[in-house]
Formats: structure tokens, sequence, C-alpha cells
């Protein structure tokens, strides 16, 4: 199946602003959750970007999941489900973290049409 990577946030961070009625809730397990939330939260910004990018600037809900965690290349990599509920839908997002030579953490994410 095809996935549409959100490679343009930086373009179109403008769309995901607002504020939202209420906090988002997060519940499942993800390598991103604990810690000072940044990985987090920059993982939620991209979903927000195409979320907006679809008409919907409210996501109530992260349900995450861990599907893989592995160490090719004596780096680690991760591959996790989210599922997001937003403007009464359910979306599901693959979101890949990647640890890089110098022990940060690059990420993808990619929409996933159900």
């Amino acid at each position: 199946m095809k996935l549409s990577y959100c490679v343009f946030g930086c373009l179109l961070a403008g769309l995901a602003g607002g504020a939202a009625a209420e906090p988002l809730a997060y519940h499942g397990e993800s390598t991103t959750f604990g810690g000072n939330d940044i990985l987090r939260n920059d993982v939620t910004r991209m979903i927000a970007v195409s979320e907006a990018a679809q008409g919907c600037r409210e996501i109530q809900r992260i349900d995450a999941q861990v599907e893989r965690v592995t160490r090719p290349e004596n780096r680690w990599l991760a591959q996790e489900t989210w599922r997001v509920q937003a403007c009464g839908k359910t979306h599901r997002y693959d979101v890949l973290l990647r640890e890089d030579e110098r022990g940060e953490t690059d990420f993808s994410v990619g929409f996933r049409p159900e």
C-alpha cells in the first residue's frame, strides 16, 4: 500500500495552528512517550499538519502502538502505528524513528488510508 509522507511539514506548519478546545490525550505505548516529550510533540506536529491539510485542525486523541524495535547497523530503529482521532474520524499514521550517527532521532510520518 502506498504511503503519503509528510515531507512538507515546515511549509504547512501554519495550517496546524490554533488552540485546541481540550488538551490532547495520548494513550498506548510509544518510544516517544516520557522524558521531556520533545520528540512526541514533534511527531504530533507533523500529524497535525497532515490533518490540517485534510481540513481538520482539532486532534482529540492519539493511540500509539510500537510495532517493532530493531537495531540494524548498531542504530535503533522503531516502527510505530499512531491512530489519531480528529474531527470525528480516526486516521492511521505509520511513524518511523531512526537513530542517527550522533545518537539523535530522525523520524518520518506517513498517513495510511484505511
